[in-house]
């Protein structure tokens, strides 16, 4: 209920943005959550667990979503420090994954997996209520997508695909090429050679019809 709530009053509601952060800071939290208490199903896809605590994703998505549809109704002199505030938590997280040692994430791969792939689609949601005429946080993204890059890089192949990973990379790059416009061209080049490790046919098409999308909209760009 709270995107309904703010929607009419998000220029009044703006001053009290970094308190109501605080507030859900528990409940934004994105967690670990190791392999082995996850089913599997028959189809090899996890199912949604939810920790004693937590929300579920859609619920937490819609939080992250209705924070970041305040932040860009900011001054600009404030808008970059609250998206820096509200990116620091899932980004952060990424950043511990790639700087966990090697033997810890090997104990549990499908499990890092899966909470990287969470962590990603959260900053994707973060994105929804931004576009190009933010320019100014191009920066914030750019930085973003390096840790991206370098997470796809780390679970490259099948247990990207497995663990939602590989999908929630391709939502945030859809995202992108609406927050970011043509500077979203170099950040894709790093990105695209990581995503075509995919042995799954209809996700090579999906990731192709995108590639092409992108290529047709930017031709001299890219």
């Amino acid at each position: 209920m709270l995107p309904r709530l703010l929607k009419p009053m998000k220029k009044q509601v703006v001053p009290f943005v970094v308190q109501m952060y605080e507030a859900m800071k528990d409940l934004l939290a994105v967690q670990y959550i190791p392999s082995s208490l996850v089913p599997v199903h028959a189809d090899g896809m996890p199912s949604q667990v939810v920790l004693k605590g937590g929300l579920k994703a859609e619920d937490q998505g819609c939080l992250y979503e209705a924070i970041s549809s305040l932040i860009i109704v900011m001054p600009p002199e404030q808008m970059r420090p609250a998206l820096q505030l509200l990116l620091k938590d899932p980004a952060g997280n990424l950043t511990d994954i790639l700087n966990a040692p090697p033997a810890k994430v090997a104990s549990d791969v499908r499990g890092y997996a899966s909470w990287a792939g969470r962590n990603i689609e959260t900053i994707a949601n973060v994105s929804k209520s931004f576009s190009t005429s933010q320019a100014q946080t191009a920066p914030d993204w750019e930085a973003a997508l390096v840790v991206v890059s370098r997470i796809l890089e780390r679970f490259v192949g099948q247990v990207a695909q497995a663990a939602g990973l590989w999908r929630a990379a391709l939502f945030l790059s859809r995202r992108m090429v609406e927050v970011l416009g043509e500077q979203f061209v170099g950040s894709l080049a790093a990105l695209l050679p990581l995503l075509y490790h995919t042995h799954e046919v209809a996700d090579l098409t999906e990731l192709t019809i995108f590639a092409h999308h992108v290529t047709a909209q930017w031709q001299k760009k890219a």
